[in-house]
Order: structure tokens, then sequence, then C-alpha cells
């Protein structure tokens, strides 16, 4: 038998929870999971809906029903994200082809992975008050398959206030047999009447022990390995997998520059601090080393974006072939307008280090100003 929560990673609790509640009728009809970007709430929720809408089928029916989930094509699932207005293109459902695709690649999609593949840069994501009214209508029907209408709403915190009004009044007066599951890495953003009709399901970090047994068995690396990339993970087997699929004989200095690197891509001020906290514990040789890294990470990717044959990337990078995928990504933030300028801050954060200022200061700023300088990449 099929078990929908057997890929979900260290969430023990929250699983225990949806299961007891789905199995005696008394789940909410509205549940927020609040995670951080890339975490395990899309899957968490996800798994949540195939349970639901696979209720009362056999095993066989089942595992058709998982797989229809997966894809996005159950018709009584009804999912919502944001996206950007351009063209014919309006609604989650007019770019549901392409949110399938990145989600078959990672169900732990995060921000950037999806604006990135809209092709968009500096410009916001959002989810309008038309999405409201499609869901709306789509309510209005009695459900084509399962007991229940899914609205699946990945990022509710992107809604426009018109979008947030007009689904409020859907939570408030919720329509027979409509379950929605909200996935938001900012809820403190969602209106706080929003919140007030909702459970709340925490999504937590992944703990290293578990995250390091979770590396060894599906990646048949070594414990030591596994437990230096969970260390260095902070829970997220997003950044896990990139740190393992950077190289194994990679440095400690070189992993821990990629992780720095990665989380200054995403902007997330508490990551970013919780980051700095770590590091001031470290050596000063260590930190010094790391920016060595910082630097050379910066230069390779800079490399890496004066061409786009696969290729001639790997001839140019010979030094860190396996890193180029690690390194590619970054290449899609770094350019002749700004490679200077984070060169001269990597640099700025060295001097800083042998003068004695405190490293939670100096990387915390540096992780800063990248962020800053990532996002004015044209």
């Amino acid at each position: 038998m099929i078990d929908p929560f057997e890929n979900i990673i260290g969430q023990e609790k929250s699983v225990a929870y949806l299961k007891q509640n789905i199995a005696s009728g008394t789940l909410p009809h509205a549940l927020l999971f609040y995670d951080r970007d890339g975490g395990e709430g899309l899957p968490l929720a996800l798994a949540t809906a195939k349970v639901l809408l696979a209720r009362g089928r056999s095993e066989e029916e089942k595992s058709t029903i998982y797989k229809r989930v997966d894809t996005l094509s159950h018709p009584d699932l009804l999912p919502l994200y944001p996206i950007v207005k351009k063209d014919k293109l309006e609604t989650s459902e007019d770019y549901l082809p392409l949110f399938r695709e990145q989600l078959s690649k990672e169900p732990r999609l995060t921000y950037k992975e999806w604006g990135d593949a809209l092709s968009l840069q500096n410009t916001q994501l959002s989810i309008s008050v038309k999405e409201a009214e499609y869901i709306e209508e789509k309510l209005s029907y009695r459900p084509y398959e399962a007991d229940y209408r899914v609205v699946l709403c990945w990022l509710p915190e992107k809604m426009n206030i018109s979008c947030a009004n007009k689904l409020l009044k859907l939570l408030e007066e919720p329509p027979k047999g409509v379950q929605f599951l909200f996935v938001a890495t900012a809820p403190e953003l969602l209106l706080p009447t929003i919140i007030s009709r909702v459970q709340r399901i925490p999504v937590h970090p992944i703990m290293p022990e578990t995250m390091s047994q979770w590396l060894v068995k599906n990646y048949g690396i070594a414990e030591e390995i596994g437990k230096r990339i969970a260390h260095l993970s902070s829970g997220s087997i997003v950044l896990a997998k990139m740190l393992l699929e950077s190289g194994e004989k990679t440095t400690e200095e070189a992993l821990r520059a990629y992780k720095i690197l990665t989380l200054s891509m995403r902007g997330n001020a508490k990551e970013m601090k919780q980051e700095s906290e770590e590091l001031h514990t470290e050596s000063r040789e260590y930190l010094t080393a790391l920016c060595k890294e910082l630097a050379d990470a910066v230069r390779e990717a800079f490399i890496c974006g004066l061409t786009s044959a696969e290729q001639d990337q790997e001839a140019l990078l010979y030094s860190r072939k396996d890193n180029i995928r690690i390194v590619r990504q970054l290449s899609s933030v770094i350019s002749e307008r700004n490679v200077e300028q984070i060169s001269d801050a990597i640099d700025t954060a060295r001097k800083e280090l042998m003068q004695n200022v405190s490293a939670k200061m100096v990387f915390f700023d540096l992780m800063l100003q990248l962020f800053k300088s990532f996002s004015a990449r044209a």
C-alpha cells in the first residue's frame, strides 16, 4: 500500500495530525502550511491532497489518483500560484504546463526557481483577483470524481488585496466538500482575517541527523559526507542537493561559499542572519579561506556566463567541472554590470575579518550586499 506521506522528511508530528484528522473526518476546511522557501510545505500539501482525493477508492485507483495529483491533472485539484500577466497569459491555468514541468523536476519549488522558469528579472509575481473569480466559479460546481474539491494555493502572500478579500469570503462561507490548502513562506503578510480562518500546520527545517540519514540512504554517500552536508544545508533538502551535486571532493570552505551565495540569491533575511551567527564561531583562518572561495566561485560564475554553450562552459571551468551545475545557477545573477561590485564586497569582508571585525556583522552585511547586487543584475 502506497503512503503519500512516505517521502515527506522530518515532519512526523504534522503528518500524524493530518492522517488522524483525515481519517476521523475532522480536518479543518482550510489549512496553512507555513514553511521556508523550498521546504517540505508544498510536498506535504500535495500529499494531503492525494489522500483527500483518493478516499474510498481501491488501491489500484489510488495509485492512478496519486500520479494525477503529482502532475496537477486531477479535475478536482485547483492549483493557484503567483504569475506575471503577459500577452494572453493571465491565470495560473495559463501557466499550468510550465508549473507542472517545474514541479516534476523538484517538488520543493522555490520562488526564485519559479521566477527563473518564467524568464523574469526584477519583476514581482502576484495572484490577481481574476484567479479568485476563477476559483469561485469552479467551486460552484460539484466535484467531478472525488468527495472533495481541493484548492491548493502556493505562496498566498502574493495575493493582491482584491484577490485576498474575495478569497476571504470563500473561507468565511466555504462551499460544501471544499478543502483549502495554503503553502506560505511569509504568512505574516496575509490578511489577519485570513489567518484567523485557517488551521496552521508548522513545517520545520529538517534536523541534521535526519537529513544526514536521508542523504546517505538516497545517494549512497559516505556517512561523514552526509553529516557535513547536513550541517551546511540549514535543514533544506534543496540546498543539500545543490551542495551534494557540487562534488564530494569539494572543500568545506567551498561548500560553505556556495551556501552563502545561494542564501544571498534567495534574500531571506532570517536565513542569512542564522548563517552569519553560525559563522561567528569559526576561526579567522577558516573565514579568510572562505572569502577566497567566495571570490573564486564568483569569478567562475562570471566566466560561465560568457558563453551559453555547455561544452564551452565545461572547457572554461575545467578546474571546477564537478561544480558546473551550481556555477551555472550563479551565472544567472552575475554579469559585467555587477561582478566588480560583488568582488569588492567580498574583498572588503576579507579585510574586515583581518582587522578582527565581528564575523557575524561582516557576513550578514556581505550577504545583504550580495543580494542587492544579484537583484540589480540586468
